[in-house]
């Protein structure tokens, strides 16, 4: 899907309204239509951090990043690896760390997200909801990072 467009999927014979990417750490909001009853996905919400953004802090981590221009994530650092925060603090019982894909490539843990430099990555979607549209990234209670590395 290209960046400022929208899709619709029909599911069931409901419509579910996906957005397109957003460039400036923008809410993309996507969701079924009121009153559904159709076993329709949760809606979806993705915060997106471009290039922009990401360039405002090229020595940074990806982490410090999120930090800065995210403001309803959350990050603490308690132990080797960072905490970090999508739905406030206090989380659902079960509710874990986000899960983190680096390139499609899942990563162990959330220290990746402190690892990389900024100047390095493309874009950073990150999905509080714990799930995307996109295809190979299952859903997960602790919410969804998916970071893009820069070609070449």
């Amino acid at each position: 899907m290209a960046c400022g467009r929208w899709a619709v999927a029909i599911l069931g014979g409901a419509a579910l309204l996906v957005a397109g990417c957003g460039g400036s750490g923008a809410l993309a909001s996507a969701g079924a239509e009121p009153g559904d009853r159709g076993a329709l996905p949760a809606p979806v919400s993705a915060l997106v951090l471009g290039t922009e953004q990401l360039g405002r802090m090229p020595g940074r981590s990806v982490l410090d990043v999120m930090a800065a221009e995210l403001p309803s994530v959350r990050v603490a650092q308690t132990g080797d690896c960072p905490t970090v925060e999508m739905r406030g603090p206090n989380p659902l019982p079960g509710q874990g760390e986000p899960a983190v894909y680096v390139d499609g490539q899942h990563a162990v843990n959330t220290c990746v997200l402190s690892e990389v430099s900024a100047a390095d990555v493309a874009r950073v979607e990150v999905y509080p909801n714990g799930w995307t549209p996109r295809p190979g990234y299952p859903g997960t209670s602790g919410g969804l990072v998916l970071v893009f590395m820069k070609k070449g």
